[in-house]
C-alpha cells in the first residue's frame, strides 16, 4: 500500500469530515455548559442573593437593615 496517491475531492472530504467532527464537539460541550447553567440558576435563591448583593454593596456607614418585608413587599 505504498506510495498512494489521494485525490483532491477525497482529501476535501476528509477535511470537511474533521471540521464537522470539531463542531459537533463544539455543540457537545456548548450543551453540557448550557445544561450547568441552568441547575445553577435554578439552584439559587433569590432572596439570599439579593441580600448578598445588598450587603456587597453596603457603604459601611449607613444603617443596613434587611427584612423579609422590605424583599416581598409585605408592608404595602
Amino acid at each position: 500500500m505504498a506510495n498512494l496517491e489521494y485525490s483532491e475531492a477525497y482529501d476535501s472530504i476528509i477535511e470537511e469530515k474533521a471540521k464537522l467532527d470539531i463542531q459537533k464537539e463544539i455543540i457537545l460541550r456548548q450543551r453540557e455548559n448550557l445544561e450547568l447553567q441552568r441547575i445553577n440558576i435554578n439552584s439559587i435563591d433569590v432572596d439570599k442573593y439579593f441580600k448578598y448583593m445588598l450587603i456587597e454593596k453596603w457603604d459601611g456607614k449607613s444603617s443596613l437593615i434587611i427584612s423579609d418585608a422590605i424583599l416581598t413587599g409585605a408592608n404595602k
